[in-house]
């Protein structure tokens, strides 16, 4: 029986159902720096040098040193010792098995034995290789929980305590910000809701939503808001004033965008900073806190650099814990504030497992969690060694365990380099002729500020790049080292022209190569600085 084939009205123009005419036009028209053009560039570079030959020994360089991402265990770092262990035997519990109690313990501290049996005994029959709940496991969650109580001031029976139901936990932070803002996604030009269209009725349409997020910041803010459709509202940090927010320049961003038909509905603030290295002083945390619940916004709080903080004279403010020390009572029940936290950053840096977790404030409404139970539902849980991680994080050895002399000289060992490796990059920028670097403060980088000639300028143009991604090219291309174009992080990519004729622009570079090794990267970096003011022509000091 022959079949005659259906003659479909007006057939596709197009080869491919995925093609550039097809694909969502957000996805596009997002970019992510931090593994763009250079890291990009970068991998090629590497591939010839693990080929050998005459290719590799031409290029000036012997390896290429990744300042480009906060992933410090692939430029060396080393892992907390427990955190490995707990997570072995949660992996595969059988390798205590057949073993007397003694020899389990030389290979396995007791503490380490007694948390991986409590993880596993949480996680059921099927272990890490099992799906948990969707929201996480209930157990990490109460931990979780727990935690946050403590460092932010609200143990024991405080009313206001978060309990395992305010704690969702992700694949890294990164997965936390995609369920909120696909909450807070553009429902503007949507005449109904898919619930509406099976029910065949028509939801009245919303203004288009938009998200205040900071310039410099770090790129998933911007790269997901473009994804999901839904409108960036920018406001700058001061870099005079060591990248300080200025809510005024908040309360008029609010109003231009409500004036242009914009529902302003979320805020977010990174602190410590990424790209910036900035800490928020808990005067100006109180000034945002007092903003967002007036204006009714969300307010995201991005701290998972809460450990990271390398200044004696400062410490680390989160917006929990002033909300709740500092703020009326309204603003402490009514203002809708997530916490963010990654096993990705801090004193940890196991970016690999994808370990994170959002914590709601009881003025996160009903629906909000709803709605985000529903997200995690259909993503089904994070994933398990992520959720082990994160436990160890919070719940780490404690004075008398067996574990925690060790862990206590690895965490101290590792603060004391980061800081020292913070100071290190900073000095090295501001040593360097029309280059200025405000203090490292906390998080894992540093944000310089380069004064090049208009020559330079024009050289960019000349070769078709923007002026940041020029240099760092260059840079690059003679030393190995990638880092990322100020452009990235929101800044103009062709610079800005100052009242000398010079131009200026932004890189952001990693505090993360060994110690002994970041003297070298910066000395490799000030020699292609001061090459490349002396083949475009030098500007004065600052």
């Amino acid at each position: 029986m022959s079949v005659t084939p259906i003659q479909l009205q007006g057939a596709p123009h197009r080869q491919h159902a995925m093609e550039a005419g097809t694909i969502n036009p957000g996805v596009l028209a997002a970019q992510y720096a931090v593994r763009g053009e250079l890291p990009t560039r970068a991998a090629a570079l590497q591939r010839v040098l693990d080929a050998g030959g005459a290719a590799a020994a031409a290029l000036p360089f012997r390896e290429i040193i990744y300042c480009n991402v906060g992933n410090p265990l692939a430029v060396g770092n080393r892992p907390y010792t427990y955190h490995r262990q707990v997570l072995a035997l949660c992996d595969c519990p059988d390798l205590l098995q057949g073993l007397d109690a003694a020899t389990a313990e030389k290979l396995f501290p007791a503490d380490v034995q007694a948390a991986a049996r409590r993880l596993l005994q949480a996680t059921g029959i099927g272990g890490t290789g099992a799906y948990s709940e969707s929201a996480g496991v209930t157990l990490i969650r109460q931990d979780v929980a727990e935690y946050m109580n403590a460092r932010d001031g609200l143990a024991g029976e405080h009313p206001l305590a978060a309990t395992a139901a305010d704690v969702f936990l992700s694949n890294g932070s990164s997965g936390a910000i995609l369920m909120l803002l696909s909450l807070l996604a553009d429902t503007g030009s949507r005449e109904a809701s898919a619930a509406a269209a099976a029910s065949r009725t028509v939801m009245p349409s919303s203004p288009p939503a938009g998200v205040l997020i900071p310039v410099p910041q770090y790129p998933i803010y911007s790269a997901l808001l473009t994804v999901l459709g839904t409108h960036q509202l920018q406001y700058h940090l001061q870099e005079h004033r060591q990248w300080a927010l200025d809510v005024t320049e908040l309360e008029r961003l609010v109003q231009d965008a409500r004036q242009r038909g914009i529902d302003p509905r979320a805020l977010v603030v990174i602190s410590p900073g990424n790209p910036t290295g900035q800490l928020l002083e808990a005067a100006n945390v109180q000034e945002i806190l007092a903003f967002a619940h007036r204006e009714r916004l969300l307010l995201l709080a991005d701290e998972v650099y809460a450990d990271n903080v390398y200044v004696d004279d400062r410490r680390f403010e989160s917006f929990r814990r002033v909300l709740h020390r500092d703020m009326p009572s309204e603003v402490q029940r009514e203002l809708e504030l997530v916490s963010l936290y990654s096993a990705s950053k801090g004193l940890v840096s196991e970016c690999g497992r994808r370990g994170g977790y959002m914590l709601l404030s009881p003025g996160v409404t009903s629906a909000a969690r709803e709605q985000l139970t529903k997200i995690a539902s259909i993503m089904l849980c994070p994933n398990l060694g992520g959720q082990v991680m994160v436990d160890c994080v919070v719940r780490p050895p404690q004075p008398g365990q067996p574990s925690y002399p060790l862990y206590a000289r690895e965490r101290a060992e590792r603060f004391a380099s980061l800081q020292r490796r913070a100071h290190l990059v900073v000095q090295a920028f501001c040593s360097m002729t029309a280059v200025e670097c405000n203090p490292s403060q906390g998080a894992m980088y540093a944000f310089p500020r380069v004064r090049v000639s208009a020559r330079a300028a024009q050289a960019a143009r000349d070769a078709g790049m923007p002026l940041d991604t020029f240099y760092c090219v260059r840079l690059l291309e003679r030393t190995g080292i990638c880092v990322v174009p100020g452009a990235g992080f929101g800044m103009r990519s062709a610079g800005e022209e100052n009242g000398d004729g010079s131009v200026s622009f932004y890189l952001r570079t990693t505090i993360l190569p060994p110690e002994d090794k970041m003297h070298d990267v910066m000395d490799a970096i000030k020699k292609h600085h001061e090459e490349f003011l002396h083949k475009y022509g030098s500007v004065s000091k600052m």
